[in-house]
Formats: structure tokens, C-alpha cells, sequence
């Protein structure tokens, strides 16, 4: 056994595995993503790329703006939970609202993923 300390991931490291393996798991629960087109991604990562400062200062007041409906209304569409698409089921942020901001964030980060790899 080693005594070198276990070297946590970083967080492109956990979004590279996430889009790699197809799922997330956020508080013990797994949530899959779909394959998405280009141009369903590019909408994604441009509105994710608007928000780098306010994610990095944690100022979540884009939260309920028309912009973040949608692109949560386009990625929800494209992810399951329990072989569903979590955008059909009905009050599941009801029952895991802890899940969301975290589930919202990393969907970003896994949908926007292909144009930031060669970036690495």
C-alpha cells in the first residue's frame, strides 16, 4: 500500500469521465445522457460559457430566467433517470430538488464537453 495521498479529481476530470461513461451520479442517484447533436450542444455551450463568473463567484440568479428554461428544457430532454426522460417525469425535482443545481451545472459541463477536449 502506498502512502502517496488519494489525488481527488478535478472537475474537467470528473466532466470528461461523466461524458465518457454517458452518466452522472448526484447524490447516489444516476442520471444518463442521451447523444445530442451538434447543434443542440452549441447551444448549450454558448450559454454555459456566458455563465463562467457567475458559477465561479456561485451567483445562481440566472436560475428561472427564460435563457436557463430552455436550455434546461433542451438538456432535460436529453437525459434519463430510471430508463425515463427526465423531462417527462412529472415533479421528480419535487422529490430531489437537492439534485438540481448540481444535476443543471454538470449537464452543462458533459453536453459542452466535445468542444473543450481538444482544449485539454
Amino acid at each position: 500500500m502506498s502512502d502517496e495521498p488519494i489525488k481527488e479529481k478535478t472537475h474537467i476530470e470528473k466532466v470528461r469521465d461523466c461524458f465518457e461513461d454517458g452518466s452522472a451520479e448526484i447524490n447516489g442517484r444516476s442520471y444518463k445522457f442521451c447523444k445530442m447533436n451538434h447543434r443542440k450542444r452549441l447551444q448549450i455551450f454558448g450559454y454555459s460559457s456566458g455563465l463562467k463568473n457567475k458559477l465561479i463567484n456561485q451567483d445562481l440568479s440566472f436560475i428561472g430566467t427564460d435563457d436557463q428554461i430552455r436550455i434546461e428544457e433542451l438538456m432535460f430532454s436529453n437525459m434519463t433517470f430510471n430508463d425515463s426522460k427526465l423531462s417527462s417525469i412529472d415533479n421528480h425535482f419535487e422529490k430531489y430538488g437537492e439534485d438540481y443545481i448540481m444535476l443543471f451545472t454538470m449537464a452543462m459541463a458533459v453536453f459542452s464537453y466535445p468542444f473543450m477536449k481538444g482544449n485539454l
